[in-house]
């Protein structure tokens, strides 16, 4: 993440729409065919790439199916107040993996936690008035499941149930980069098979409905009838053609840089008010780059909680501790109740600018303006990429902190989602890739 260059064109193996010269969508199946997409259900596809040249920052994954009544398996009765929570796709998958040449690139548990304070914080606030309904971008502006309140679960409702002809319809189309980091960045790759596995969650995270009494929807439940992927073939030009061909023939190294997620959750005690937690990676060996925290408590698994929304749960400090180095060094104690966020507002949104690697000034912010990131959508950010690197070596340590103002209440979660970087050294020719991890990424040979 410090190094700008990591993801530039040049260094990721990608193909430049100047060099292309066709450029087509082509679908890919499950690999046994999706003859159960229900709850804990596992779904994986296989890609044989052969002498395709993939782009994968424009692929997609579809799903076709309908929401109908738990109980008896039947259509909801028209108007019935029952909808996709906001960015309900990722919630309906407990794990994710995407695996590249026989080797695990990415292993991502609490996906839907993991793309939604991520993106909350980097997509522009305009993506819901463009591709963003199509996989359910359309954030609340109220807490209840009411279409006079929450104008974001009114569209989401008229979208799920009034539109269609049969209610509870939906064909959903998401990008690829929703789950993986890997499809994040410009990217076509070729020469290597790629799969990808995605296991079914519970239903309930993915769908809210109304519980008030004369205006109740019954439980709802996910049926799908397809899941294919949507994956653009580049057919470059005769003068990269030829570059490919002497790759072939005189094998050489590319390198591709991107940023690995990882997710998870832990339950916080109650009656509280000092609160740590260890953020955890493979051997602890992982310097995370940045990372996300939200609160929730519930302990229903009646869809009567909406599982888009993050509480701040009256956070008075908060802060991550590398082996001995804090970030941030100095803290600003919020007061919530007297509208006061600390400095938890602004770290959000020099975080999305250091993310995207451009100033945010005078480019569009994002979905949170502060009353928003108050109420509906408090996602503490941590950008710990400017790191002193005396922190590498095989024992890192790395813990969140958090004092609340008040004593904590029952049945809370606090949910993490971070990155780290990698690097893949992959061949012309196809031999195994090497991954690297973030410590090779910044060190020359010469070094």
């Amino acid at each position: 993440m410090n190094n700008a260059a990591m993801y530039a064109l040049s260094d990721a193996g990608g193909i430049p729409y100047p060099e292309t010269e066709k450029y087509h969508y082509d679908r890919w199946y499950t690999t046994t065919g999706l003859t159960d997409g229900s709850a804990y259900k596992t779904i994986r596809f296989n890609i044989r790439q052969d002498n395709l040249l993939l782009h994968w920052r424009n692929s997609y994954l579809e799903m076709h199916g309908q929401v109908v009544k738990k109980e008896g398996e039947t259509a909801f009765a028209d108007g019935a107040l029952i909808a996709f929570i906001h960015n309900a796709v990722p919630h309906m998958f407990a794990n994710v993996k995407l695996t590249i040449g026989g080797q695990q690139i990415e292993n991502v548990n609490q996906v839907g936690h993991v793309s939604s304070m991520l993106y909350d914080v980097i997509f522009p606030r305009s993506k819901a008035k463009s591709d963003g309904l199509q996989f359910m971008w359309m954030p609340d502006t109220g807490k209840t499941a009411s279409i006079t309140d929450n104008k974001g679960f009114a569209v989401r409702q008229k979208y799920l149930i009034t539109d269609p002809h049969t209610n509870g319809m939906f064909k959903l189309r998401i990008p690829l980069y929703m789950f993986f980091g890997f499809m994040e960045n410009f990217v076509a790759l070729k020469g290597y098979p790629i799969e990808m596995e995605f296991v079914r969650g519970p239903d309930y995270p993915a769908l809210f409905r109304n519980s008030e009494t004369g205006a109740a929807a019954g439980e709802g439940k996910l049926t799908f009838s397809e899941m294919t992927l949507n994956v653009p073939v580049v057919e470059p030009s005769t003068a990269m053609a030829l570059e490919s061909l002497k790759g072939l023939k005189d094998p050489y190294p590319y390198f591709f840089s991107f940023r690995q997620r990882h997710g998870m959750f832990a339950p916080v005690p109650a009656n509280i008010h000092d609160f740590q937690q260890p953020i955890t990676s493979d051997f602890f060996t992982e310097r995370p780059q940045m990372i996300w925290i939200g609160f929730q408590h519930s302990v229903t698994t009646d869809q009567k909680f909406n599982h888009a929304l993050y509480t701040n749960e009256d956070v008075e400090t908060a802060y991550i501790k590398m082996n001995n180095v804090q970030f941030p060094a100095t803290q600003i104690k919020a007061n919530w109740s007297e509208n006061d966020n600390g400095f938890f507002y602004e770290m959000q949104q020099h975080t999305r600018a250091n993310y995207l690697q451009h100033p945010s000034t005078y480019t569009e912010g994002n979905m949170l303006d502060p009353a928003t990131f108050r109420d509906l959508y408090t996602i503490y950010c941590f950008d710990v990429s400017k790191q002193e690197f005396t922190l590498g070596g095989n024992n890192i340590t790395c813990d969140l902190h958090v004092q609340f103002k008040a004593q904590t209440v029952a049945n809370l979660r606090v949910y993490i989602a971070w990155f780290s970087d990698r690097t893949l050294e992959l061949f012309t020719d196809g031999k195994p890739l090497v991954i690297r991890k973030q410590i090779d990424n910044y060190t020359k040979p010469s070094d």
